[in-house]
């Protein structure tokens, strides 16, 4: 299974970089891209020309992650955005952030996730495994709601 996750994840970064070809920057938000597939899709894609939007939930790690980032994709354009998806007031407060500061995203990578071996409850009142893998999955709704704003 992680073999056909990376593949298919090669051929979406070979793809971005044919969708750059002589046009404008495109911004990609990659969720989870502080450490592993995540961070080395976002470096991919600001290496290809993306501006790239690096999210995470530990300040420490997306900072690292962004001099990472520009250290190997030197004049890139790369902005760190912190958001628990566990807390959803986190979640909303990160698509407003993003919102106020694109006209549009390009390119979504859903790439957050956790594991937990016992069951535990978000302050919200939901399973925690539960409600961080939808809401990453939920920030599609942040691209077709940024369009409906800006008609």
């Amino acid at each position: 299974m992680r073999v056909l996750v990376l593949a298919a994840l090669a051929l979406l970064v070979q793809l971005s970089s044919a969708l750059v070809i002589g046009v404008t920057m495109k911004t990609a938000l990659v969720t989870g891209a502080t450490d592993g597939i995540g961070r080395h899709t976002a470096t991919r894609l600001a290496q290809d020309g993306w501006r790239v939007l690096v999210h995470g939930r530990n300040p420490s790690r997306i900072e690292e992650s962004v001099k990472m980032i520009k250290l190997k994709a030197p004049g890139a354009e790369v902005e760190a955005y912190r958001a628990d998806f566990a807390n959803l007031d986190d979640v909303r407060r990160l698509g407003n952030e993003v919102l106020a500061n694109h006209t549009k995203l390009d390119l979504l990578i859903n790439n957050a996730g956790v594991y937990e071996e016992s069951m535990q409850t978000t302050k919200d009142g939901r399973e925690f495994v539960f409600q961080v893998l939808p809401v990453d999955l939920g920030m599609n709704t942040l691209q077709s709601t940024q369009a409906q704003c800006r008609r």
